[in-house]
C-alpha cells in the first residue's frame, strides 16, 4: 500500500498562494488587457475572474471591447 493522496493533499505539500502574489499577478493581467485595446476605465471596473476569462483568448479581445463598451474601441 502506498501513502495515498491524504497525506499529499496538505498546503506544506503545496503552499497555498500568498495575497500579496495575487494583487501582483491581478494587476499585471489587468495592465495586458488594457495594452491589448480595452478602455482603462472600462477595465478597472471588471472583477478579476473576467479580466482571466478575456485573457484566455487574445484574439477575442475586440469582442470583449464591443461587449463592454457598447461597441466603442479606445482611440490611439
Amino acid at each position: 500500500m502506498g501513502t495515498g493522496r491524504k497525506f499529499n493533499k496538505k498546503p506544506k505539500t503545496r503552499p497555498k498562494k500568498d495575497g500579496a502574489d495575487r494583487k501582483r499577478k491581478q494587476k499585471v493581467q489587468l495592465r495586458r488587457l488594457i495594452a491589448l485595446g480595452m478602455p482603462e476605465e472600462v477595465a478597472n471596473k471588471l472583477n478579476p475572474k473576467v479580466v482571466r476569462d478575456i485573457l484566455k483568448y487574445p484574439a477575442r479581445v475586440n469582442t470583449a471591447i464591443k461587449v463592454f463598451t457598447g461597441g466603442k474601441k479606445k482611440k490611439k
